[in-house]
């Protein structure tokens, strides 16, 4: 356990290497303080304790100029490709968990008109790596043969074979014009339609 954490200790920080690099890629204590929202003494305090913790001196500072020495600008091409190639895994990472492809999707036209549609809009402004195929129809698919991948439908009954979440309840009422009920009477149910 000693051993290890002597090991640890004795490697730089990769906040450290960071400003190391961005000083190379800049030329300068001040440009990279500005690039990384550091103060001035932040970075060349950083840079100092690096140098420390290796053992070697980095940069070369004079009154006008900041120069990296042989043994920085080895290490300034090393440590910024392992830089780079830590974003670029970084961003696969990322890329990974987004969601991508096309949605198919079938739904009521009652349903996909009034609240799907609003709402299926906002979904793809922030999932801008999905496409939406949807079909607007009252009666019941097969979702395997009609190859939609979800189905939204007014119903009670599912099919066993299905994973069915409720979504919401809706309340059904009957409505009629004031004309119509005078000349066919009140409605009590529905075969009085």
């Amino acid at each position: 356990m000693f051993q290890r954490a002597y090991i640890l200790k004795s490697f730089a920080t990769l906040t450290q290497i960071t400003v190391f690099v961005r000083i190379g890629e800049l030329g300068s204590l001040s440009a990279a303080a500005r690039e990384l929202n550091l103060s001035p003494s932040a970075v060349s305090k950083s840079l100092a304790q690096l140098e420390e913790r290796l053992g070697v001196l980095l940069v070369k500072r004079t009154t006008r100029s900041l120069t990296l020495t042989e043994t920085g600008r080895i290490m300034f091409e090393r440590a910024n490709a392992i830089l780079s190639e830590i974003d670029t895994t970084l961003d696969e990472a990322r890329q990974s968990q987004r969601i991508k492809g096309t949605l198919r999707l079938t739904c009521s036209i009652a349903f996909g008109s009034r609240q799907l549609t609003p709402i299926l809009s906002r979904y793809l402004d922030v999932q801008s790596e999905v496409d939406a195929n949807i079909s607007l129809d009252d009666h019941c698919v097969n979702l395997a043969e009609e190859n939609f991948d979800v189905a939204i439908r007014i119903t009670s009954n599912t099919d066993s074979t299905y994973a069915a979440r409720k979504l919401a309840m809706i309340h059904w009422a009957y409505c009629a014009s004031p004309d119509y009920l005078s000349s066919h009477g009140a409605i009590e149910e529905p075969d009085d339609l």
